[in-house]
């Protein structure tokens, strides 16, 4: 006899533990019907199946491998994400490319989760297969995941419900393609990340992803939470490369129509208010990936009140763009009209420019928040030029100052003052030392109209002369901040 037209069949049933299981599908022919993601699929648990294969020798290509398994209290886990399923349970069958799983329960991310999975064969041999899944997720465990700051606050429980399609053609060499959809309305779940993504546990704020793939090129993502923030993203498939090709978030009623032209990730639009102070608090638990300035396209946005150092600034509008080694800023608002440059790393060889037109601070909008004082060794080389400067209603006219840093802080080596009744210049320093940071300022203010310096610096209208001169030389401990005034010593006449 011809044992090429012989027909090899095998039935086996086996209890193992998940891991092994999952190992074992692994290495096997059966390992494509599951997806790439597959591969990086770790378990432990109880598993109970039977497998069957039919093997035609000639006809080897007809081969039909079914594998039917019993899930009991599984854990799942990715080896690159730190995402885990556990308590797994329900029945699951694969016939060769086929997927079916008609009840599957477990826990996901600190909630309950159910799923099904199905499969339909078309008539050119193409598969599709529907996974529908729903249950509850809760913020702490969610928090690594989507790669959010250790301080972002989240808290609670919101129920969520998915879709992926995936459809697979008949040829298994032609990649998968499909669409995956996540909603919520996130009620139940607090966050304390700055607005406009901050809100509370009762507040509802509905989430809808959708990512569509064709294994060719990286996922596009289109997002919307609430009604006027919207994404949509061009990612990239490569992990080594930048997270974002091209991609837009708008602060905006409608969401964007297209991609944008230009590559990185672009931000539009306006916001009601927003805190530079909060966005520098961010903190991370580990690193974040490619530095910001190779994916960042630049920054378009108006904000109707915006926060910095614990000042309130209204109607600012701000571009910023990437430069040579720092961010080109340009600042247009009320009480605020300049250019700024800022490095991209903190120290380093490129001075912060600090080039105003305008700047008025006003009344602190918040209090201090008690955090520890920034470190003068960490900051970079300063030059200010500002040439209408007030604080807190004082005109102080045009100053001009360079700042050194040094191992041990910084440098004021020069600052000066044109004001149409009085000049100043002096130096200044502030610097760590054996029992922590200490400020040094000293200078001359001389005045050609008193009355004119006392009105400028909010003193009164008593005094009056032709002339005048201030010179001081203090020191106080801490950082260069208003609430020092009450630690200040040194000589002031």
């Amino acid at each position: 006899a011809d044992l090429r037209d012989a027909i090899l069949a095998v039935r086996a049933t086996a209890r193992a533990d998940a891991g092994r299981a999952i190992r074992l599908l692994q290495a096997s022919p059966l390992a494509p019907s599951f997806g790439s993601a597959f591969a990086d699929l770790s378990g432990a648990g109880s598993v109970s199946g039977e497998l069957v294969m039919y093997l035609p020798i000639k006809q080897f290509e007809k081969r039909v491998v079914t594998v039917m398994a019993t899930l009991d209290g599984v854990t799942l886990r990715h080896k690159t994400q730190p995402i885990e399923a556990s308590g797994v349970s329900g029945q699951l069958w694969v016939r060769n490319r086929e997927i079916h799983a008609p009840s599957l329960t477990g826990r996901l991310l600190g909630g309950a989760l159910q799923a099904s999975i199905a499969t339909t064969t078309q008539a050119n041999g193409n598969l599709t297969t529907q996974v529908n899944a729903q249950g509850s997720v809760q913020g702490e465990p969610l928090r690594p995941i989507a790669r959010l700051p250790v301080n972002a606050g989240l808290s609670g429980i919101a129920d969520w419900r998915g879709f992926l399609t995936v459809e697979r053609d008949a040829d298994p060499a032609v990649p998968a393609r499909g669409t995956l959809r996540l909603s919520s309305d996130l009620r139940g779940m607090a966050s304390k990340l700055p607005e406009p993504f901050a809100k509370n546990a009762d507040a509802t704020r509905p989430l809808t992803i959708t990512a569509n793939f064709d294994g060719a090129t990286g996922p596009r993502v289109q997002a919307q939470l609430g009604r006027d923030v919207h994404a949509l993203l061009q990612l990239r498939n490569r992990p080594e490369d930048p997270p974002v090709e091209r991609g837009i978030v708008a602060f905006a009623p409608t969401a964007p129509a297209a991609l944008p032209r230009a590559a990185g990730l672009w931000v539009t639009g306006r916001l009601e208010s927003a805190s530079l102070t909060d966005l520098l608090a961010l903190k991370w638990d580990e690193p974040r990936g490619r530095p910001l300035d190779e994916w960042l396209g630049g920054v378009d946005l108006s904000v109707g009140q915006f926060e910095v150092l614990g000042y309130g600034f209204a109607n600012v509008s701000g571009r910023l763009r990437p430069g040579n080694r720092a961010w080109e800023v340009d600042v247009n608002g009320d009480t605020a009209t300049g250019h700024l440059v800022v490095p991209y790393t903190f120290p380093g060889e490129v001075p912060m420019v600090v080039d105003f037109e305008r700047l008025h601070f006003g009344e602190p909008v918040r209090a201090d928040d008690g955090g520890p004082d920034p470190d003068p060794r960490q900051l970079p080389a300063i030059r200010v030029d500002l040439r209408d400067f007030a604080f807190a209603g004082r005109d102080f006219g045009h100053i001009k100052a360079e700042f050194a840093r040094g191992t041990a802080g910084m440098t004021l080596n020069q600052f000066t003052m044109q004001h149409a009744s009085f000049t100043a210049k002096g130096s200044g320093s502030w610097l760590v030392r054996d029992k922590g940071a200490e400020c040094r300022l000293e200078f001359v203010a001389d005045s050609g109209d008193v009355l004119g310096f006392m009105e400028a610096m909010l003193l009164g209208s008593q005094i009056t002369g032709k002339q005048g001169r201030i010179s001081a030389n203090l020191s106080w401990p801490g950082a260069p901040e208003i609430s020092a005034l009450g630690r200040l010593s040194g000589r002031l006449e």
